[in-house]
């Protein structure tokens, strides 16, 4: 008669037990967003440190390349100084050549010079030969 169906004294435990399983259902849920949370910084991390990687390993291959530029540049300025060098030694050496090459000119045209006025010396002897023996 005064008995409710579904009412009972057991009926409320297990209802509590069941709220209490609400609790931890959502303790469990929130333990699994924080795992996802946990493998989604992890995944970010992971893929940030082979970004990382990337950039040390090109940075590395930048390095390298100027390096090896910096070398080369070095041992091109050597050779441009070699050359430069080398064209400065000849150009004195073709200077002095030239010089030498004037002097012996000059030397030349006065014993030309000479020779014409022994030859014309010569001729003048010949030609008074000639009108005496005439």
């Amino acid at each position: 008669m005064g008995k409710k169906k579904g009412k009972s004294k057991k009926g409320k435990k297990a209802g509590k037990e069941k709220g209490g399983g609400t609790e931890l259902d959502a303790v469990a849920l929130a333990a699994k967003r924080a795992e996802h949370e946990i493998a989604a910084l992890k995944a970010k991390h992971a893929q940030q440190v082979t970004v990382a990687r990337r950039a040390s390993n090109y940075a590395m291959e930048l390095k390298e390349t100027h390096d090896d530029l910096a070398e080369s540049l070095q041992s091109t300025r050597l050779d441009v100084v070699d050359v430069s060098t080398s064209m400065q030694r000849q150009y004195k050496q073709l200077q002095s050549y030239t010089k030498s090459l004037e002097t012996r000119n000059q030397n030349l045209e006065k014993e030309c010079e000479q020779l014409k006025r022994d030859i014309a010396s010569k001729d003048q002897i010949i030609d008074d030969l000639r009108s005496q023996l005439s």
